[in-house]
């Protein structure tokens, strides 16, 4: 009899939980907690996922990409996600489900997140142990990267190469010659132009270099060319050199025509819309050209101008000088306003879609003024900045400094990040049109640092304007 009520008992129980089980058909709500959709994520990600019940959750699973990564009996889950050999840029879902005791599942929404690695290092090219100069790198439309470095004395006259790199960090070709002095320009048929030094020897070259590193012509000058090329639509090349003298050149290397300054033109010149060339000399003078080479104006500063100017949609013209002011001239010369620093102003202002001017001092300091002159933020880095920023489509600031550190700031003036190299940055950086940022350091290479955007399509986003560094408002 007591063995007939036990398995009574036992019979009840089962039927009472097969009744229940039958009854409950609601399942389990779930959800992905970290990360939220549409996030931008890298390194190692902790993914969380939380499960409720109207009776009692058994278990959590979470997929990524469809492929099962963790497994709970209970109604929290979580995965440390290492993303470090994903993609830049690539897509990927996450989600998760959810049974209860009854057998029911649930499914979450599924969350997407982008793989983005801004400010970290995509690659970096070593193109000499020990430099004496690096320009800055101009992209061609192909996306090669152009850029000069010169090798430490001694030999006299020290090596000079002029490098083509791929976008993924693979040399193309190099071209040597001594002592490379300028920032490459890309003309308009794929041509390069860049200036050089004859090491000890006062006198110097432009050269032009064909798209597979072929030398087309050089031009000889009475003094090195520091100056960056300006190349026009037309073809005419604009330098200036240390003979003190601004040259245009006809695309077949012939001399347009030569303008005489009173001390040797290391600024690289700018053309606006109407071809007014305006440049800036040792003599402490700015100088306005007519495109025939006629003086229209000058406009004297208190110390050299190595700085190269750039010019504003209003056609306000932005340049410093070594007597640590930035100068904002109108088109007719005159003075709109300054605006005084503690330092000589090297670094090429950049200007904002908002009219916002950026540019860095040798006080250390990179400032940002309103368009009438006001400060509107400072930031203090660790060395002088002689580097000239670049403006991308999200408003990021790019710029380096002699303390080794390429900076990304915020339109507001907060740090967003910094990537550190090992010598100083004196180059300008470029931003390619998947937001890779690239810049020469003084530690012997060239980087590529993961960007958020690609250059601003505003009116002077760059040192030397555009991707190709032609110097001209509108480029090409």
């Amino acid at each position: 009899m007591m063995q007939f009520r036990k398995g009574a008992l036992v019979f009840s129980i089962i039927i009472m939980l097969v009744l229940l089980s039958c009854g409950d058909k609601e399942p389990p709500l779930v959800k992905i907690t970290n990360p939220v959709d549409g996030s931008y994520v890298n390194g190692t990600v902790l993914v969380t996922a939380e499960a409720t019940d109207n009776k009692e959750v058994d278990s959590v699973k979470i997929y990524i990409d469809d492929a099962l990564v963790a497994r709970f009996a209970n109604p929290y889950a979580y995965y440390q996600w290492n993303t470090d050999s994903l993609p830049h840029n690539s897509v990927h879902y996450i989600n998760a489900t959810s049974f209860d005791h009854a057998e029911n599942i649930g499914f979450s929404d599924t969350v997407s997140v982008t793989i983005q690695y801004f400010g970290t290092l995509k690659w970096r090219y070593q193109f000499v142990s020990t430099i004496s100069n690096i320009s800055s790198p101009a992209i061609g439309s192909d996306g090669t990267i152009y850029f000069g470095a010169t090798e430490a004395s001694p030999p006299i006259p020290p090596p000079g190469y002029l490098f083509a790199l791929s976008p993924d960090g693979i040399l193309k070709w190099i071209c040597e010659t001594v002592e490379w002095n300028s920032t490459p320009a890309i003309g308009s048929d794929g041509t390069i132009y860049v200036g050089n030094s004859w090491g000890s020897y006062p006198n110097g070259f432009l050269h032009a270099i064909d798209a597979n590193g072929i030398l087309k012509w050089c031009y000889y000058t009475d003094g090195a060319v520091v100056s960056a090329p300006a190349v026009v639509q037309n073809g005419t090349i604009y330098f200036g050199a240390y003979d003190s003298c601004l040259y245009a050149l006809n695309p077949d290397s012939t001399l347009k025509w030569h303008y005489q300054t009173g001390a040797p033109v290391t600024s690289s010149p700018s053309i606006a819309s109407d071809g007014t060339i305006y440049f800036g000399s040792n003599d402490k003078y700015f100088y306005a050209l007519n495109p025939d080479s006629t003086l229209k104006w000058r406009y004297q500063t208190g110390a050299p101008v190595t700085s190269s100017p750039s010019i504003a949609s209003d056609g306000t013209i932005y340049l410093g000088s070594n007597d640590g002011n930035l100068y904002a001239l109108n088109p007719d010369g005159t003075l709109k306003w300054l605006y005084q620093t503690n330092g000589a102003v090297q670094s090429s202002p950049s200007i904002a879609s908002d009219g916002t001017v950026y540019f860095g001092s040798q006080d250390y300091y990179f400032y940002a003024l309103n368009s009438t002159g006001s400060l509107k933020w400072c930031f203090k880095t660790g060395n002088v900045i002689l580097s000239s920023p670049a403006i991308a489509s999200d408003g990021t600031i790019y710029f380096g400094s002699n303390d080794g550190n390429l900076y990304a700031l915020n339109p507001d003036g907060t740090l967003k990040w910094l990537y550190q190299t090992n010598g100083a940055v004196q180059s300008s950086p470029s931003i390619a049109s998947d937001g890779t940022v690239y810049f020469g350091s003084w530690d012997g290479f060239l980087y590529a640092v993961y960007g958020s955007a690609p250059l601003a399509s505003i009116p002077w986003p760059k040192f030397r304007h555009d991707l190709k560094n032609t110097g001209q408002v509108g480029g090409y």
